[in-house]
């Protein structure tokens, strides 16, 4: 798993208090954990599921161990196994740090997979448990992209409000601006971003011949008028996504709007 956006959340280890684990069990969770840091990925699971076999039931350590143990089952490129391990985490009491990570986690493989509902969900319970720092803001904008992408446009704007309200200095509050002046409430297909208005009426009658539903909406940027060529009206980001190629065979360049 190599994703830039949450890559320094996933590398982190939870580190935390083990007195009250047996000096073996102690040791194991230590080894495990040490393993991942210096990428043994192996190792870390096979220390790790040491550990989860000898501690007792209820031992909030328990939860770092699946947290630790799914990261490195999903670095080794076991991905069905680390997301098992990971949703054990989540449903397991006494460590929060390692449920909310757990959660981010899950988020990045749904959102991998295409799966908007359930990366929603894991991202809307990641940020209702973690603190109110970075990288929050990352997570409230890419949760508002999956509400996008289910057509759930005012829960994705209410994701951006709540970006913007609480790190306005963000680097992903500005793209988070942007959508809410946007204001979108469907998806279409992009064929076009002009300044003059004319070269976006000749660019639609073109798409139109070809019996593509173009239209040219108008914009602002930096009060510069941009005309934007949008063919089709679709609730979803799959059904503009089928649209797409049929766009792409008269301009190359198209791509999803928003």
């Amino acid at each position: 798993m190599t994703r830039g956006l949450l890559i320094g959340l996933m590398v982190v280890v939870v580190v935390g208090c083990a007195d009250r684990l047996s000096p073996a069990q102690a040791d194991l969770l230590e080894r495990g954990e040490q393993a991942y840091k210096s990428q043994r990925y192996a190792e870390a699971a096979d220390r790790l599921g040491e550990f989860l076999g000898a501690a007792p039931a209820g031992r909030p350590e328990r939860a770092r161990a699946l947290y630790v143990r799914g990261m490195a089952l999903a670095r080794a490129g076991r991905r069905a196994e680390a997301v098992a391990d990971l949703e054990r985490c989540v449903r397991t009491r006494g460590d929060e740090e390692s449920v909310w990570r757990a959660y981010v986690v899950l988020a990045t493989i749904y959102y991998e997979d295409r799966d908007w509902s359930r990366a929603a969900g894991a991202l809307r319970a990641a940020v209702s448990r973690m603190p109110a720092e970075p990288p929050k803001d990352t997570l409230l904008f890419r949760l508002g992209v999956c509400y996008e992408r289910l057509g759930r446009w005012s829960d994705a704007h209410l994701a951006f409000r709540e970006l913007v309200r609480s790190f306005p200095k963000s680097s992903v509050a500005r793209d988070a601006q942007r959508k809410l002046a946007r204001n979108a409430s469907h998806y279409a297909v992009q064929a076009g971003v002009f300044s003059s208005k004319s070269n976006a009426e000749r660019q639609v009658r073109m798409l139109r011949d070809h019996n593509l539903p173009a239209e040219i909406r108008l914009e602002s940027h930096n009060r510069t008028p941009r005309y934007i060529v949008l063919v089709g009206r679709y609730a979803t980001y799959e059904q503009a996504l089928q649209q797409l190629a049929a766009v792409k065979a008269f301009v190359p360049d198209a791509v999803i709007w928003p």
